[in-house]
């Protein structure tokens, strides 16, 4: 998620909300916070991310 969030140059995380309690979390990424047009972003990115992987993976 850290290098997604500073590939996107976005922030993710810091405090949320579990089970009814708020905890601490780490932020992630040194951005802006992220827009709604950052999930189609995060989408194209993952899909690289697994062309790449499939590149990689099967033998030629």
């Amino acid at each position: 998620m850290a290098a997604g969030a500073g590939a996107l140059a976005i922030r993710l995380g810091g405090a949320a909300t579990y089970h009814g309690q708020l905890e601490a979390r780490p932020t992630l990424g040194d951005g802006a916070t992220p827009a709604a047009a950052d999930i189609a972003r995060a989408a194209r990115l993952l899909d690289r991310a697994l062309l790449l992987w499939l590149l990689l993976a099967i033998p030629l």
